[in-house]
């Protein structure tokens, strides 16, 4: 029998937020991938950032439920927590209303951010001295509009995943450090300080 059914539910969701942040890591290395793909007629970036917004979200949402006083906290203290609120919305529109505020226009980018067969590479590559440098090749490129600007959705989905990361490292320290005051003064105690340190005098 476990002596501390309270710890296995926090350690189990722990796992689970883990989980779903490496779903939506996932997601986001497909979307890069695709990124770089010549095939206009392609969606899959879309695709895949459709079930990013929804990984990611469930990641912040765990994290609200299991310690809201927490998150609260950890949130006030990010210099980038508006883009926090601005991809919830983004999750918010694409699942529940017309989707994501997301475009792609065409644009020229060097072959060799292009995924493509090296051969192909080997054969369009500027030999030294040549003049006109590296060959160009029209990409989609997605753009998110957040707080009224134009972003890069990929490069800003690698920003949301690098706050999330942060976000999911430190609950997990905080909730171990919970775990060890609990066996050293035991469960009031614990809530008594954590709750001077949120709400000072």
């Amino acid at each position: 029998m476990n002596a501390n059914p309270q710890k296995s539910l926090r350690k189990i969701g722990i796992e689970r937020i883990q989980k779903k942040l490496r779903e939506a890591k996932f997601f986001l290395s497909h979307m890069i991938q695709s990124g770089r793909s010549t095939r206009l007629d392609h969606e899959h970036v879309e695709f895949y950032l459709s079930a990013f917004l929804s990984a990611a979200r469930s990641v912040t949402n765990f994290l609200e439920k299991d310690d809201q006083r927490w998150w609260c906290q950890w949130k006030k203290g990010q210099a980038d927590r508006e883009l926090l609120d601005q991809m919830r919305k983004q999750r918010k529109n694409e699942v529940h209303r017309k989707g994501a505020d997301v475009a792609h226009q065409l644009e020229d980018v060097p072959l060799s951010k292009i995924e493509t067969a090296s051969a192909l590479h080997a054969a369009y590559a500027p030999s030294f001295g040549e003049p006109w440098g590296e060959p160009q090749v029209g990409l989609k490129v997605y753009y998110f509009t957040l707080g009224g600007e134009t972003v890069n959705a990929i490069e800003t989905c690698q920003r949301y995943v690098g706050l999330l990361e942060r976000a999911v490292e430190e609950f997990s320290k905080a909730q171990a450090e919970t775990d060890r005051l609990n066996r050293s003064f035991g469960p009031c105690h614990t809530a008594r300080r954590a709750n001077a340190l949120t709400n000072p005098a």
